[in-house]
């Protein structure tokens, strides 16, 4: 077994961690020439086993634009689990982090508080916000197109409008996401973003029966 990093435009590794995390997760994390993606795996005739990424994110902190390194993509094949596999990489994923500005974050799932503890994160609130709409109120119906991805002047007028938007908060916000929305919309939203005219907007979102849920709104 070894451990291999930094390995975006090697085919044969780039395929074998987009295997492991489809297989866990059911995604694929790995492009070629990533420079947002840094990926440290343990691999095993030529199979990766275990795996965690270091995603490149800039950020508004405390009205400060600042580089923040998300850890994304911690997973194990089951038959390797339990050897100290995970805490292995993360003690390279803590000298990458530390040699740059020491600036990392995660998103998990409450249960996964003390695992995540024992590398030095610590859980912060987390706000998200609702609002049901009257049954009696009617919404006004905007023109809208949808836009296709594939068309190659749609997706760079997409990526104009994400790469000129402000972050939504200057204690903590995100900026310059281009290439995440992308992701998302390949992966999750493909035919849900539409650009709305009179509003000068693009919006992600899913109506299905009496429930929308709104993604993304991007001007």
């Amino acid at each position: 077994m070894k451990f291999v990093t930094a390995y975006a435009n090697d085919k044969s590794l780039r395929d074998s961690l987009n295997k492991l995390s489809n297989e866990i997760f059911g995604i694929t994390v790995l492009k070629e020439d990533s420079v947002y993606y840094m990926p440290f795996s343990f691999v095993e005739d030529g199979k990766a086993v275990a795996n965690v990424s270091v995603g490149t994110f800039h950020q508004y902190i405390n009205g400060k634009k600042q580089v923040a390194y998300m850890i994304q993509t911690v997973c194990t094949l089951p038959d390797y689990r339990r050897k100290g596999l995970i805490k292995r990489l993360f003690q390279h994923v803590d000298e990458y982090i530390h040699a740059r500005n020491g600036i990392a974050f995660l998103l998990a799932d409450r249960n996964l508080e003390g695992f995540y503890g024992q590398f030095g994160f610590k859980p912060v609130q987390f706000a998200a916000y609702f609002e049901a709409m009257p049954p009696d109120v009617a919404l006004k119906p905007s023109e809208k197109t949808k836009v296709s991805l594939q068309n190659p002047d749609e997706r760079k007028r997409l990526i104009e409008y994400v790469q000129q938007r402000s972050s939504a908060s200057n204690v903590y916000g995100d900026i310059e996401l281009d290439w995440l929305l992308l992701w998302y919309c390949n992966i999750l939203f493909g035919n849900d973003v539409y650009y709305v005219p009179d509003l000068d907007m693009y919006v992600v979102y899913k109506l299905t029966d009496d429930r929308l849920e709104i993604f993304d709104v991007v001007g």
